[in-house]
Parts: structure tokens; C-alpha cells; sequence
């Protein structure tokens, strides 16, 4: 399908990076939007506010011609241009019945004022359809655990569509938990029987043992198979000391690891941590820096070897 992809402005870069990863082919990029080729991964997007099926580009709405039963326009402007002008000029460009509050479809146009895009809505980001995840509604709480959408963020960004991914530090199991909600596969390890529990009452409640499941063990120690990406959030701060070593020397030791179970890994961390993962031979593709919230700043490395 193609796709108009239009993002959220506080995570731009980001959004682009994870349409990228999951399309399968970008056509065209913009400031904030993307048009590219996709399969239904869209539906996994979490930096993207909208996406719509293109059914017409141009500068002229005169060569517009569409026909649904029931429709709504909704114009999301790319510029300074008058939406409600816009609105009123596609649909009386297309056939059928307009209708605010149920309509068959949503035509969802973008424009700059001077080229327009005009899509058949497909997807909608909400925070609600995580919510029934987030961190203080599960069985387990910890407070370090990563939130839903940034879960499912870093697996996006490994590209895995399909197949097997490792958290070696998995904590509570917010990895875990995106990965199988998205049809994966995954393994998370950790030496804290407290977490390890926690983690497994986490996937039981959501019935995703079956798919994901949590070894304790030792990451240093553990042996474990080849896996298609690492997708894992770092220890840090207190969380470290479990592991008895100095944050850098965790991290080197970690890094060296990895190399075990996968030539891909998507790793976030407290840092930027590009120098010791080319140390151990990590090839850094994109390294990310945002603000989760006011106070909490973190670092997403994109690798391959």
C-alpha cells in the first residue's frame, strides 16, 4: 500500500527513522512526512500521528475525482494555508454523502499550500491503545520499566517484522511485552529473581507467555542462541548495582556480548555510548537523542555488524 505518513513535530527525526525501518520502500521525504511502500507493520507505529492510503497528489484540485458512500475531509496543514478552504474544495470534489460524525471513510488532506496529498485515513495514533500496558497498570510495577511506546519504538526501529529478539536486561518486561502484542518472538534475561518473576506475572497477565518468555540468569554467564536483534533499554543509576561493576565496565562487557546473539541490536541507553560500542565492533547506523520526559534524557543506538 502506499502510504502518507505525516509525524509528530516533538519526535521528527525519530518518526522518520522508524517509518524507514519498517517500510518497504521510501518514495518521497518531507519536512515531517514520508510517502513510502508499505505492508500492515504501519499499524505498529508510534511516532507517526497519521497515516493515509494515497489515492491523488497535485497543485490543481480540479483534476480531483473520487465517490464513497459517506465521507468526512479533514485537511492537516503542511503550511500556512487555510484548512477549512481546502476542506470545502476536495469535497465538493467527490461523490457521495458527507457525514461528520460516522462516515464511511475519513479523507484526510495534506497541504502546503501549493502541492496537495489526499488520503483515505488508515491509522491513527492514540496513546490509549497502549494504555492498558503502561507501566502502573500491570500486575508488576517497577518504575524503571519502559513504557509501551518506547518498547515498541526501539523494536521498530530493529526492523523485525517477523522472528525472535533478545532483551538481556530485561527488568520488568516492557520489551517483552511490545514484542509479543506484535507478533514476535522473545527471550528476555535477567539475574534479579525479583524482576524475573515479575516479568513472568507481567506476560501471564497479558497472555503473551506462550510467545515470550524470561530466563534468570546472568547475561555474562548466559547461553543462549542466535536471535534476529537485541532490543534492549540498559541498566543504569541504582539498577547497576545488581550487577556489582562500574556502569562503563557493564557496558563494554555487555557490548562484547551481544556479538554472541546477534549481528543487530537496538540499545538505548543513559549516554551516548557510540565510542564503546565501536570499541567492540558495533557499526553505530543512527544514534538518537530526546528527552522522555523533562528530567529523563536517553540515547537510542541504531547497530549492525
Amino acid at each position: 500500500m502506499r502510504l502518507f505518513l505525516y509525524f509528530t513535530r516533538e519526535h521528527a527525526e525519530l518518526a522518520s527513522a522508524e517509518a524507514k525501518s519498517l517500510a518497504k520502500k521510501i518514495e518521497f521525504e518531507g519536512k515531517g512526512f514520508v510517502i513510502a511502500e508499505f505492508d500492515d507493520s504501519y499499524q505498529r507505529l508510534v511516532m507517526t500521528k497519521f497515516a493515509g492510503e494515497l489515492l491523488w497528489e497535485g497543485e490543481n484540485f480540479d483534476e480531483l475525482d473520487l465517490t464513497f458512500d459517506s465521507f468526512a475531509v479533514r485537511c492537516t496543514k503542511l503550511g500556512e494555508v487555510s484548512s477549512g478552504k481546502i476542506e470545502r474544495e476536495v469535497g465538493a470534489r467527490i461523490s457521495g454523502k458527507a457525514n461528520l460524525k460516522n462516515p464511511e471513510v475519513v479523507i484526510r488532506v495534506f497541504s502546503d499550500g501549493r502541492k496537495h496529498y489526499v488520503t483515505r485515513q488508515v491509522y491513527e495514533y492514540s496513546e490509549k491503545v497502549l494504555s492498558c500496558r503502561k507501566v502502573n497498570a500491570r500486575p508488576f510495577y517497577h518504575p524503571t520499566s519502559l513504557q509501551p511506546k518506547w518498547a515498541r519504538l526501539l523494536l521498530n526501529l530493529s526492523g523485525v517484522k517477523q522472528g525472535k529478539v533478545l532483551d538481556p536486561f530485561c527488568g520488568a518486561g516492557g520489551v517483552l511485552l511490545e514484542a509479543g502484542v506484535m507478533g514476535l518472538s522473545a527471550v528476555g534475561v535477567d539475574k534479579d529473581e525479583n524482576m524475573v518473576e515479575g516479568a513472568r506475572e507481567n506476560l501471564w497477565f497479558f497472555r503473551l507467555d506462550k510467545k515470550c518468555s524470561v530466563e534468570k540468569a546472568d547475561f555474562f554467564e548466559w547461553k543462549g542462541k542466535n536471535f534476529d536483534a537485541i532490543v534492549t533499554d540498559l541498566p543504569y543509576g541504582r539498577s547497576s548495582q545488581l550487577f556489582g561493576k562500574r556502569l562503563d565496565i557493564l557496558y563494554e562487557q555487555a557490548f562484547d556480548k551481544m556479538k554472541k546473539h546477534s549481528n543487530n541490536a537496538v540499545i538505548m541507553g543513559p549516554q551516548d555510548l557510540t565510542k564503546f560500542l565501536k570499541k567492540h565492533d558495533w557499526k553505530v547506523e543512527q544514534c538518537f537523542d530526546f528527552y522522555v520526559h523533562k528530567t529523563l534524557r536517553r540515547w537510542i543506538h541504531v547497530c549492525s555488524r
